[in-house]
């Protein structure tokens, strides 16, 4: 029994036609570029297409760190209070990927918990490091040795000079953009404000301004800056600095104090002409 073979369409009859004359012409190998040109142009309106899925958005995998430190409370577990299976996670975010599923009712070893907000549970999970938010488990047993652990997610600020300058002229303003973190990295800027193009006589020997610091990041709340020595504002506050002629530069301080909890800050300082009395 012989098979039906479709009969050969219009449109390949014309492709045919065409293809033969612009490979002698044009070669073989554009040829088949200009046709593969062609058909990726969109279909007519009456044509009809296979709708393609949209792409899946993974979500990011810390790589699996090992349980290389000892573990200091080892009769201090994480459990799971929940019905349900609870995720472990590959990093403290809930953005990263689980390592797996600890079930309901279930505990595994607490390897320590962050000091940075929120607080995040590492724990030993399958011979690894996973992470559980401090929101979904829950401490069980002899934990009062449960060490302070680095937020892995948190940078550390590198090192930069001892000491930055900011010029500002006497009618300008200013901004210093740096960042500090602890107990990691750099924990301190010292930046000196300089007025400039201040003269010996009135009124352009004397001008104020207003000093104030914005941060972004995590653990700002530790974050001190003011006078060298003493600094006691936080970050959102401000102060107002007088400068005159030969005294028209200000150290200013911007640091965490020690024993500050895990912290990664990226500051900026501005500096404007303080509002004058109406």
């Amino acid at each position: 029994m012989q098979t039906a073979r479709a009969a050969p369409s219009a449109s390949s009859f014309n492709l045919a036609l065409i293809a033969l004359p612009l490979a002698a012409l044009l070669g073989f190998g554009a040829a088949v570029a200009l046709f593969a040109m062609i058909g990726a142009l969109p279909l007519p309106a009456a044509a009809t297409s296979i709708p393609t899925a949209a792409p899946i958005a993974m979500m990011p995998t810390a790589q699996p760190t090992l349980i290389d430190t000892p573990i200091q409370a080892l009769k201090c577990r994480v459990t799971n209070p929940a019905d349900t299976d609870l995720l472990v996670r590959s990093a403290p975010d809930e953005g990263f990927a689980p390592l797996g599923m600890l079930s309901a009712r279930a505990g595994v070893q607490a390897l320590g918990r962050t000091t940075t907000q929120p607080v995040w549970f590492a724990v030993g999970f399958a011979e690894r490091r996973g992470w559980i938010a401090e929101s979904a488990g829950l401490l069980a047993g002899d934990c009062q040795a449960l060490p302070a652990i680095r937020n892995p997610l948190v940078p550390d600020a590198p090192a930069d000079p001892p000491a930055h300058v900011i010029a500002i002229d006497r009618d300008g303003a200013g901004t210093f953009r740096e960042s500090i973190s602890t107990p990691g990295g750099d924990p301190e800027d010292l930046v000196w404000v300089r007025v400039i193009n201040l003269y010996t006589a009135p009124p352009n020997n004397f001008r104020e301004f207003t000093l104030s610091l914005e941060c972004a990041g995590t653990g700002g709340e530790a974050l001190r800056w003011g006078i060298v020595g003493s600094p006691l504002l936080r970050c959102g506050d401000s102060m107002t600095f007088p400068f005159i002629y030969g005294a028209s530069d200000r150290p200013l301080t911007i640091q965490f104090p020690p024993g500050s909890p895990q912290a990664f800050v990226t500051f900026a300082l501005r500096v404007a002409l303080a509002a004058q009395p109406t």
